[in-house]
């Protein structure tokens, strides 16, 4: 089973504002305590004339349900999130893989999105589509509380966004 998300905001900012924000990498160190997914660190911000590409290692700090926590080890809990935004089209893509070398099969995650001029500010649209493969959670629970948490992180981390573009 393959769960999905769609999440979006709207910025009182241009989408080159926002682009600054998500090349800066003191924005990354200020999410914590802002989303469960905290980042590590931030393993490149590459900005280019026609694009800006993130790759950010993130950890899992909330909740597990009493089920999870006895079957789930808090350091399998780890991705790295690699964006990337084409500032001609306004696309976004990403992926997302399990920070371990030998669990990265574990997870097929990817995003896609947009971050477009709309109306004096820029609209930001992300949605994403989440594999869990061998974990055999009855009705595809892995997956829906994955979507749910990269779900909650993505409207997180547009919270804080939003919070940077009026500071």
């Amino acid at each position: 089973m393959t769960a999905n998300f769609d999440v979006s905001a709207h910025y009182d900012a241009t989408v080159e504002q926002v682009l600054d924000v998500l090349a800066d990498r003191a924005f990354y160190e200020s999410l914590a305590g802002k989303t469960w997914l905290e980042p590590d660190r931030v393993d490149a911000i590459d900005r280019e004339p026609e694009s800006l590409t993130t790759v950010v290692h993130y950890s899992y700090v909330g909740k597990l349900s009493s089920k999870a926590d006895r079957f789930v080890k808090r350091d399998d809990l780890k991705w790295i999130e690699e964006v990337r935004y084409d500032l001609n089209s306004g696309a976004i893509t990403g992926g997302v893989l399990v920070d371990d070398p030998g669990k990265a099969k574990m997870i097929s995650a990817s995003a896609e999105g947009s971050l477009k001029e709309s109306g004096g500010g820029a609209d930001h649209r992300v949605k994403g589509a989440i594999k869990v493969h061998g974990v055999p959670l009855v009705g595809g629970r892995a997956e829906k509380w994955l979507a749910n948490t990269f779900a909650e992180h993505t409207r997180r981390l547009q919270a804080a966004l939003a919070e940077r573009l009026t500071s």
